[in-house]
C-alpha cells in the first residue's frame, strides 16, 4: 500500500509528470510479460518475456530507462537533488518513449517474420507488447507536456490567458486608461433653523430696536 504522504506527493506532481512517470511504470512492468507466444501440438508451447527469448537485450533496454525514468522521477517525489543533464528533461524523457516504441516495432518484425517460429500459424503477439506501446505511447505525451510547459514564451501566454479568463469570469476589466482620482471635498450640511433659533434670533431683534 502506498503511504500517505507518498500519495499526496504523487497529487501534487503536475500533469506531465505523473504521465511521465505512469508511462515508466508501465513500461517496467510489460516487460515481465509475455511479448510472444507459440502453440505446436509437437513441440509444445513457446512463451517469451520481454527480459528472455532471442529479443532479450531489446528488453532488457527498455527495463534500464524504464528503471531510470522511475528512479528520477522518485527522486523529485522526494525533493533530492537531481543529476544535471547536458540538455533539457523533456528531451530525455521523448527521446526515451521513442526509443522503447522502436525497439517494441523491432521486436515483433522479428517475432512475426515467415522464418521465425515453427508453427507460423499458432503464434501471435503476447499481451505484454500492448501493455509495453501503452507505456511508451504515455511518456512521449508526457514528454510533449513537459515541452509546451518549459518553453517561457508558452508558459507568458498561457498565464495571460488564465489572466483574462480570471477577470472575465469575475466581471473585472482593466481600463485602459487610468485617471488619478482626486478626493471631493465634502461640503458641511446645512442645519435647518428650529423654532427655538427664530424666538431667539426674534429676542435679539427687539432687543436691538
Amino acid at each position: 500500500m502506498i503511504p500517505r504522504r507518498l500519495r499526496k506527493e504523487i497529487s501534487l506532481l503536475p500533469s506531465h509528470k505523473k504521465f511521465i512517470g505512469l508511462g515508466s511504470l508501465i513500461l517496467f512492468v510489460s516487460v515481465f510479460l509475455p511479448w510472444y507466444q507459440e502453440k505446436d501440438d509437437y513441440f509444445g508451447n513457446e512463451t517469451f518475456l520481454g527480459i528472455s527469448g532471442p529479443m532479450y537485450l531489446a528488453g532488457l533496454t527498455v527495463l534500464a530507462i524504464s528503471a531510470t525514468i522511475l528512479l528520477l522521477t522518485f527522486f523529485e517525489i522526494q525533493r533530492k537533488k537531481l543529476p544535471r543533464l547536458p540538455f533539457h528533461e523533456w528531451v530525455f524523457h521523448l527521446l526515451a518513449g521513442s526509443l522503447s516504441l522502436y525497439l517494441l516495432i523491432l521486436t515483433n518484425t522479428v517475432y512475426l517474420h515467415p522464418k521465425f517460429g515453427v508453427n507460423l500459424v499458432t503464434k501471435s503477439i503476447g499481451f505484454g507488447v500492448i501493455v509495453a506501446v501503452t507505456g511508451a505511447v504515455l511518456l512521449i505525451i508526457g514528454a510533449l507536456q513537459e515541452r509546451k510547459s518549459s518553453d517561457p514564451v508558452l508558459y507568458a501566454l498561457h498565464s495571460d490567458s488564465l489572466h483574462d479568463e480570471k477577470d472575465d469570469a469575475d466581471g473585472k476589466l482593466e481600463p485602459l486608461i487610468h485617471l488619478p482620482r482626486k478626493a471631493r471635498p465634502v461640503e458641511p450640511l446645512k442645519k435647518e433653523p428650529t423654532i427655538e433659533d427664530k424666538e431667539k434670533e426674534y429676542e435679539n431683534l427687539r432687543i436691538e430696536l
